[in-house]
């Protein structure tokens, strides 16, 4: 692909819209931040805030990846007792680099 078709589909009146998420584009690259904060437990397991992408179609499937990700942990968190961890789950965590 010549650089010339490259850099319009690039262009930044081509950034796409994706629901749940503010798109720009920096230096070719697209990037994705969220419209909602997450919680503390879906950060622990894996949920972001901020991702970039190269091309479009990269773009919706990682936002749709995150945005299935965090629901579900939505959902699990939910379902999660209210209660303190044992003390030996704290030191484990711990120990990995983890949230208590």
């Amino acid at each position: 692909m010549s650089s010339a078709i490259y850099s319009c589909l690039m262009c930044p009146s081509r950034v796409p819209p994706v629901s749940g998420w503010t798109i720009t584009l920096e230096d070719r690259t697209y990037v994705a931040t969220r419209l909602v904060d997450l919680t503390d437990y879906q950060r622990q397991w894996g949920a972001v805030s901020e991702l970039d992408a190269r091309t479009e179609g990269e773009l919706w499937l990682l936002c749709d990846a995150q945005t299935r990700l965090a629901e579900r942990l939505a959902v699990a968190e939910a379902t999660r007792p209210k209660v303190k961890p044992h003390p030996k789950a704290l030191a484990r965590r711990a120990r990995m680099g983890g949230r208590p």
